[in-house]
């Protein structure tokens, strides 16, 4: 079961994935390493993002290429080296600063795919409140982000293809009919939500030698009070998506391109953490009027909140940050979005113990309970995060 990790190191190039260890074996599927690590009773599980490749940049010293003219080139690699190119476009800054990457250049994109559970969004739009933005409200995104930019594409680019998907039936049939495991990315992650990213997908893969391009991610950075400096990591959450159980697709699958993480070009975050580390310095302060906002107090460390708008518009600085988004939510099991399922009267009572019993039936039985986090209530939210090795960035 797994492989030996200079197989993994071989296939994370292949598959652009990370890769968990525990013991001497490795897996790309997070499921298969905690139950491989339940069943032989060693629970120190590692996480890998291209360590050879990452941990041996300098991070301490600051790229002199500027950032536009990185994601600029990353947008021209993606594009000569596959013949159909598709962006996952949310509306969020990440997706959009990719899309403005490749339109401000001109570099010609195919198809732009966004989705969402619109037939539910359109019948609950009338209770949607703008100023809450808790992340089950993530749906209504769709109308105040996502919606607008396709307007504009409609009338200023009309070459490019919008589709958007609406997975409402879909995912009804993938619970109904026990399919729920093609949700279930890389054993990792299992969300209604990810409904639309198994539908683009599966819309992708008809096209020869093609691509689905995601805004991922900002880089991740906590202060260490200990060694009292700045560092930086991957999580492995960041990393599952394209990873689909082997029978999903019949025939090949859609390539997966992390715009913001390519091992061939791996200065991007580099770059991101330079551009952030003089403005977070004097935020590490507690006293620093951003410091609440930006910092979150872990006891061991302060973990920077790279989804603050003050961590954005540093890092995209034409991101309008008057653009309806939600907060991020915590649960991968039970996410945003899947709230319209599992908690209002939209579904019946079937649904939504089918959805829980294959839930507890296909991500966490036989899993040690150490590797789960629940609720208040003692229902299964997700598998506690990963993370790789920490480099200092000062």
């Amino acid at each position: 079961m797994g492989y030996d990790e200079s197989t993994a190191i071989q296939l994370s190039y292949a598959l652009t994935s990370g890769y968990w260890k525990v013991a001497s074996r490795c897996f790309f599927n997070k499921l298969e390493c905690l139950l491989f690590s339940t069943k032989i009773k060693d629970y120190k599980v590692t996480y890998h993002f291209f360590d050879e490749i990452y941990t041996n940049i300098d991070w301490k010293k600051d790229p002199v290429q500027s950032l536009p003219s990185m994601y600029a080139d990353r947008a021209r690699k993606i594009r000569e080296k596959y013949d159909y190119v598709a962006i996952m476009f949310s509306g969020g800054a990440d997706s959009t600063n990719v899309l403005k990457s490749f339109i401000d250049n001109n570099i010609p994109i195919d198809e732009i795919i966004t989705f969402g559970a619109i037939k539910v969004a359109d019948k609950i739009l009338h209770e949607f409140n703008k100023s809450d933005k808790a992340p089950k409200n993530l749906m209504f995104e769709y109308y105040e982000a996502a919606l607008p930019m396709f307007n504009y594409l409609k009338q200023y680019h009309p070459s490019i293809k919008l589709t958007v998907i609406d997975y409402t039936t879909e995912v009804l049939s993938l619970i109904d009919n026990s399919n729920l495991h093609k949700l279930f990315l890389s054993g990792c992650n299992i969300n209604v939500n990810l409904t639309g990213h198994y539908l683009t997908y599966k819309t992708v893969s008809k096209h020869d030698n093609s691509c689905v391009v995601l805004g991922i991610d900002k880089p991740r950075i906590l202060y260490d009070k200990k060694d009292g400096i700045f560092k930086s990591y991957f999580y492995d959450f960041n990393t599952i998506h394209g990873h689909y159980p082997k029978d999903t697709f019949g025939d090949d699958i859609a390539r997966t391109e992390y715009f913001y993480y390519d091992p061939e070009m791996p200065y991007i975050p580099v770059k991101q953490c330079r551009q952030l580390l003089e403005h977070l310095l004097p935020i590490v302060d507690p006293s620093h009027p951003l410091h609440s906002t930006v910092m979150t107090d872990l006891g061991h460390s302060y973990n920077v909140d790279v989804h603050s708008d003050y961590v954005k518009k540093l890092l995209y600085p034409t991101w309008n940050t008057s653009i309806f988004q939600v907060g991020k939510h915590s649960s991968q099991f039970y996410g945003a979005g899947t709230e319209w399922l599992t908690s209002t009267n939209l579904t019946s009572n079937k649904v939504k113990d089918y959805y829980e019993k294959q839930v507890k039936e296909l991500v966490v039985a036989g899993v040690n309970p150490g590797f789960i986090v629940f609720d208040e209530n003692k229902k299964p939210q997700k598998f506690i995060e990963m993370y790789t090795k920490r480099i200092p960035i000062q």
